[in-house]
């Protein structure tokens, strides 16, 4: 059974985002079989409660009584050790979603066969990670990490792996299209509200809404302010007081706008299509929220401690009182589909059992097949090392999109539809040349022959005749590997092995290897 140790935090102070996305990616874990632990520093509002709520493990670093938390990465990672040992076995996976903790907690945590994944969203320190993941949204976010993760690092980038409860994706065929004026409006800015931002937005509203509109607000016990918002809507028409809810997917899905902060909840509003004003309460917010406004994603009134007030009134009036742009639900809605939790599942247990299956390339795939042909390793293995140009590659795709039927291109997915590679048959002759890729998070997990086997069975049912070939370098000792293990026989010619099998041979008629 796949092991999986998250060390995370939450608190009254820095809120409880991080613990949050982790807990869902955990439940997500448990539904496929996988046990996790939490580790997580003793502090007021760290969620240990929720955490055993939900049924699962967790091992609590005291903070020290003498007046300061006594935090560093080499203490934090000698307890995190301790706690995980404790529990009984070397996890296969250490996750690890804390601010505080980089490169050196990383190298010092890792043991045994333990992979780590980083989960980062300011990258502003080196890791010494496996997989590295940032969900946000921000301008040169392919290079974002270049030269702070080892070489061998896979990146999940960008709001597809959004670690949202898994409620959000069940509750997105429910997701209507907002259009006229808003009836209804949402304001929710969490429990790290140390400024009450709340408080002001629940004003601008009042002020500015038109008769009838119904305004949902969402205040924490934990937020110092609670009892000053809850006076400012007491007796209000319309105006409804939440607390501690286990999410917002109901209350967003009912509202026509959203006023909130900018994190965590920014992709939960997107996956369920709802426009937003976004007022940021933390600086790692700015970048995204830059990010959405300029995107047409959501609308940026500016960081909490530099609007002005009256700016801030008229926003709220612009967006309760006009008619909204259908278009903007629809990009909201298109940009996150809510199971950025489940890809990272596949990632944490990808194996050689792994249900695979091969279709053909869409205009959507684009950008990840030019991330795979591009990445070092697959450019260090091809016979033409060069990068390729995002135009050339573009070119190149469009017309491959043409010729599917004569020169086959496929994705190749999990279960979950989540793409983890290509494979391409190009038309020689007297038959076809296949060629592969496998994403880098996907790799060293016995996966490149399921890969091409699903990938020549879908081959075989519309081209059943001729013969196979497939050039590999001669340093390239896994794909040799692969290919020899189905079948292929091989020649050797000035450094460039040709391998060969007719496109009759059936996988399931080749020995196990």
């Amino acid at each position: 059974m796949p092991s999986v140790a998250f060390r995370t935090d939450a608190s009254t102070t820095i809120g409880h985002g991080h613990v949050m996305r982790c807990l869902n990616l955990a439940e997500v874990l448990r539904r496929r079989g996988a046990t996790s632990i939490f580790v997580c520093r003793e502090q007021p509002g760290d969620k240990r409660g929720l955490l055993e709520e939900r049924g699962f493990q967790v091992r609590h670093i005291a903070t020290d009584r003498s007046g300061s938390p006594g935090f560093s990465e080499a203490r934090d990672a000698a307890e995190t050790r301790a706690l995980i040992e404790m529990a009984g076995s070397t996890p296969d996976w250490v996750v690890v979603d804390h601010y505080g903790l980089g490169e050196s907690w990383e190298r010092a945590v890792r043991g045994g066969n333990s992979r780590i994944l980083a989960i980062d969203d300011l990258a502003n320190r080196p890791h010494d990670c496996d997989v590295l993941l940032d969900q946000n949204l921000v301008a040169g976010m392919s290079s974002r990490y270049e030269g702070r993760v080892p070489p061998a690092c896979a990146t999940l980038l960008g709001p597809e792996y959004a670690l949202l409860d898994p409620v959000y994706s069940n509750y997105r065929q429910r997701v209507r299209v907002r259009k006229g004026k808003p009836k209804r409006v949402l304001i929710a800015f969490g429990v790290a509200d140390h400024s009450n931002v709340t408080g002001r937005a629940l004003s601008a509203v009042l002020d500015g809404r038109l008769p009838g509109t119904a305004v949902d607000v969402v205040v924490n016990r934990g937020n110092k302010y609670a009892d000053e918002v809850r006076a400012l809507g007491a007796g209000k028409e319309g105006v409804c007081i939440h607390s501690d809810l286990p999410n917002l997917a109901e209350l967003i899905l009912a509202a026509d706008v959203a006023i909130g902060a900018g994190g965590v909840s920014s992709w939960e509003r997107l996956s369920l299509g709802l426009p937003s004003l976004i007022v940021t309460i933390a600086d790692n917010q700015r970048d995204t929220a830059e990010s959405l406004d300029r995107l047409r994603l959501a609308r940026w009134a500016g960081h909490f401690d530099e609007i002005v007030p009256q700016a801030f009134s008229d926003s709220v009036k612009e967006l309760l009182q006009n008619e909204l742009d259908p278009a903007w639900s629809l990009r909201c809605s298109e940009t996150v589909d809510a199971k950025g939790a489940t890809r990272v599942s596949d990632v944490l247990l990808a194996n050689g059992t792994a249900k695979l299956r091969a279709r053909p390339a869409r205009a959507a795939d684009e950008t990840h097949l030019l991330l795979w042909v591009n990445d070092p390793d697959t450019r260090r293995s091809s016979f033409s090392p060069e990068p390729i140009s995002a135009e050339s590659h573009h070119v190149w795709f469009l017309d491959r999109l043409g010729k599917m039927q004569e020169c086959p291109l496929y994705v190749i997915e999990t279960s979950n539809e989540t793409p983890i590679g290509q494979a391409r048959l190009d038309r020689v002759e007297g038959g076809y040349r296949i060629s592969y890729s496998l994403a880098r998070a996907f790799r060293g997990r016995g996966l490149g022959r399921p890969l091409i086997t699903v990938a020549l069975s879908e081959f075989r049912q519309d081209h059943p005749d001729g013969e196979l070939t497939a050039e590999v370098k001669a340093d390239n000792l896994p794909s040799r590997r692969i290919f020899e293990a189905l079948g292929f026989s091989v020649a050797e010619s000035g450094g460039r092995l040709t391998y060969r099998r007719s496109a009759k041979t059936s996988n399931s008629q080749l020995p196990d290897k």
